[in-house]
């Protein structure tokens, strides 16, 4: 693993406005992973350039939807994919049109 103290910030409090800061003072990408809920307001606040994600070959009877909470439309471009061929995981890249 890698050294990453200089490249890791974990934001508390109003996560929104130090996002904003964040992105004009970095260059490069940001990445949130695995929080749905956060995923979403961020989307909603449109500060999400592009949007990854991994599709499971699964059926699941129950459970939550990942972006159910969206309160506005984003329309998004299929930038690339990638099919993991053993398990039939498939990767979607979206870029997000403003």
């Amino acid at each position: 693993m890698g050294d990453y103290k200089d490249t890791v910030t974990l934001l508390i409090g109003n996560v929104e406005n130090k996002l904003k800061a964040l992105k004009n003072e970095l260059q490069g990408n940001i990445i949130i992973p695995a929080s749905a809920g956060l995923v979403q307001s961020l989307l909603d606040a449109d500060l999400v350039d592009e949007f990854r994600m991994i599709v499971h070959p699964v059926i699941a009877e129950s459970g939550n939807r990942y972006l159910e909470n969206i309160t506005s439309r984003q329309d998004l471009k299929l930038l690339r994919t990638q099919l993991y061929e053993t398990s039939g995981y498939l990767r979607l890249c979206y870029e997000v049109i403003k």
